[in-house]
C-alpha cells in the first residue's frame, strides 16, 4: 500500500506535466496555423455541480472550471480528444456542522449555523476517444486524472442578518489523487469561430475521504463553452472538422 501511494502520485504528476507543457508549447509554436481540418486547439470555460457519494451529509455544490483542449481527428468519424483543466473547483455542500473544534471557540455564541462547503481544488487532465454522429454532434468516452491542490472547509453562520464565515484547511482529510471514467457530449456550432458546448459527467474510482468509513467517490457534472484559438474562418473550419 505504501508503494502504491508513492508510485501513483509520481506517475500522475509526470502525466500532468507532460500534457500541460505539450499543449502550451504546441499553441505557442504554431499559433493560428494550429487549427487545421485535422487539429483543434482551444479553451474551455464553465461550471460544474459536484458532490461525494455514500456520505450522508454531502449535497451538491457549484464550482468553476477553466482549461484548454486539443482534438486530433485521425479518421472520418473518430478523433482523440484531450484536455487540461487548470482550475477545477469541486467538493460538496454539507448539511451538518462539522467545523474543527480549534476554530469553534472563535465564533461568538448566538451565531446560527447556515451551511458548510468543502472545497476541493484540482488540476485535471482528461483523454478520450471521440465519435462524430453528425457535423455538429459528437460524444467522447475516456478517463480523467486529477491532482488536488487545495482542500478547505468554509462554514457560514449568521446573527441578526450579519454573516460570519470561517475557513480552514482540511487537506489531510482527503486523498490528493482522483481518477475515473468520464463521458462527454459535444455540440459544435457551424457558424462563428468554432464555438462549442460541452457537457461532461465524471465518476471517481478512488476513495477521496481518508477518515470516513466506507468508500466515498467524487463525481460531477460539468457544462463548459469551448472556442478555438486562431481559427481564421469558423464556419468553414467547423464544416471541415466534421464529416457530412
Amino acid at each position: 500500500m505504501k508503494i502504491f501511494k508513492t508510485v501513483i502520485p509520481i506517475v500522475v504528476i509526470l502525466f500532468f506535466s507532460t500534457t500541460s507543457r505539450s499543449q502550451i508549447l504546441v499553441s505557442l509554436i504554431f499559433g493560428e496555423s494550429l487549427n487545421t481540418p485535422n487539429m483543434q486547439f482551444g479553451i474551455e470555460v464553465g461550471a460544474n455541480s459536484s458532490t461525494v457519494s455514500d456520505y450522508d451529509i454531502a449535497d451538491f455544490t457549484a464550482g468553476f472550471e477553466i482549461g484548454m483542449f486539443l482534438n486530433w481527428k485521425y479518421a472520418d468519424k473518430w478523433s482523440l480528444y484531450s484536455g487540461l483543466m487548470a482550475n477545477s473547483n469541486r467538493g460538496f455542500r454539507g448539511v451538518e456542522e462539522l467545523i474543527d473544534p480549534v476554530y469553534r471557540p472563535g465564533i461568538d455564541s448566538g451565531y446560527e449555523f447556515k451551511y458548510m462547503k468543502t472545497r476541493l481544488t484540482y488540476v485535471g487532465a482528461h483523454s478520450a476517444m471521440r465519435y462524430y454522429f453528425s457535423p455538429s454532434f459528437s460524444i467522447a468516452g475516456g478517463v480523467n486524472l486529477s491532482l488536488r491542490l487545495k482542500a478547505t472547509n468554509e462554514a457560514q453562520y449568521d446573527l441578526d442578518k450579519a454573516d460570519l464565515g470561517v475557513e480552514y484547511s482540511v487537506k489531510e482529510e482527503f486523498y490528493p489523487i482522483d481518477a475515473g471514467p468520464t463521458f462527454t457530449f459535444l455540440y459544435q456550432f457551424r457558424k462563428g469561430k468554432g464555438f462549442s458546448i460541452v457537457a461532461r459527467g465524471y465518476y471517481g474510482l478512488i476513495d477521496v475521504a481518508l477518515d470516513v468509513p466506507g468508500h466515498q467517490s467524487s463525481y460531477f457534472f460539468q457544462l463548459t463553452a469551448g472556442i478555438l484559438i486562431g481559427a481564421k474562418k469558423g464556419s468553414e473550419m467547423a464544416k471541415e472538422l466534421n464529416p457530412e
